[in-house]
């Protein structure tokens, strides 16, 4: 079995297209590094189950692009320090609807944001769709058509703690 190739699938779906192929590990490395800034590891972790979405950036920016829910354990209140989201409103805004993912099935929008803090006792937002578009101008989230968002890969390093380049 050490000679047996490594298989990946590369799944892209939104609205009105559905992609998926079959990908050697030097486009599925090409992809995490387009995706997340940086190379993925090999055979292991993530791509070891044979699929491009089961973890890592591109799994997060996947499941939270398509609504569904992302772990995340603990309150909203350690969410957000975790993250450092008590640093500014963006930031704020960004570690909410991060938590939120992992909770709710409803697509994400400011006002649930809005709304997950005070339901929290959580310091609010003095302008939440403000935020929301300041970091669709950052490129951390991404709006759709029925008003909902998302948060980007890019976003979901920033959370992270990777800072973007």
């Amino acid at each position: 079995m050490a000679g047996e190739k490594q298989g990946y699938k590369l799944t892209v779906a939104g609205p009105g297209h559905n992609f998926e192929r079959e990908v050697d590990e030097a486009i599925a490395r090409i992809i995490s590094l387009v995706m997340t800034g940086r190379v993925s590891q090999p055979a292991g972790g993530a791509h070891s189950q044979g699929t491009s979405h089961g973890g890592g950036a591109i799994g997060r920016a996947h499941a939270a692009s398509h609504g569904a829910p992302v772990k995340v354990g603990g309150s909203l209140a350690s969410h957000i320090k975790a993250k450092k989201g008590d640093k500014n409103q963006n930031n704020r805004f960004l570690a909410t609807a991060h938590w939120l993912t992992g909770r709710s099935e409803s697509p994400l929008t400011a006002k649930a944001v809005a709304g997950a803090l005070a339901d929290h006792n959580q310091k609010r937002l003095a302008n939440p769709a403000d935020a929301l578009n300041q970091n669709v101008r950052k490129g951390y989230c991404e709006k759709r058509k029925d008003g909902s968002f998302f948060i980007t890969p890019e976003g979901l390093e920033v959370l992270e703690g990777t800072p973007p380049e």
